[in-house]
């Protein structure tokens, strides 16, 4: 028998969108109580989930509508809330199907992108919340970086996050130069590698 591929998006947790081999649930048909449950807030109207959630060791951490939050593991209670970008609603109708609320929690930071004067990465405190650092428009140094876009997801290596960007290069009127690529950053301080 061959071996059993397991695709892992934060290392170390547990998330909605990994291949992982766990062992049969004991309630197939959802019909037991759960432990806890909450309410999405603003989401009385939605179809589909946007949100993607990764279970560390002591919490379930989460982004939705552009706001990123974490629940105790244990009884749902909420440990903090990241509301730097504000809520916002970015889906359209026909774009519903596809997830776009993705983070990956490595070396104690939760990485997502966030709006905020455009589509900018982030990294986030595990514990706390705190923005440790941020890239793009939100923390623009240069002029390139204020028209860069972060609209996937980022995946992580050793001490290494790597971040698909757009950027937009307008010239005069009519030209427009749209650069696709990879930005491989040092995980805890943001530095460009």
């Amino acid at each position: 028998r061959p071996p059993f591929h397991s695709q892992l998006a934060s290392p170390g947790c547990l998330t909605t969108d990994d291949y992982p081999l766990l062992p049969p649930t004991k309630d197939p048909l959802s019909l037991a109580e759960p432990v806890w449950k909450r309410t999405m807030p603003g989401s009385r109207n939605d179809y589909f989930l946007y949100a993607q959630p990764v279970v560390s060791s002591n919490s379930i951490i989460y982004r939705h509508k552009n706001i990123v939050y974490s629940r105790s593991i244990l009884n749902g209670e909420l440990r903090w809330v990241n509301d730097l970008g504000g809520r916002a609603i970015w889906q359209t109708w026909h774009g519903r199907k596809f997830p776009m609320e993705d983070l990956l929690v490595q070396d104690g930071l939760v990485f997502t992108t966030l709006y905020k004067g455009g589509p900018s990465l982030v990294a986030l405190d595990e514990v706390t919340g705190q923005l440790k650092w941020a890239f793009g428009p939100m923390a623009a140094a240069t002029e390139e970086e204020a028209r860069m876009r972060f609209e996937a997801a980022p995946t992580g290596g050793p001490r290494t996050v790597y971040a698909n960007y757009v950027l937009d290069n307008i010239e005069g009127e009519t030209h427009t130069d749209t650069e696709y690529g990879v930005i491989a950053f040092e995980s805890t301080t943001g530095r460009v590698q």
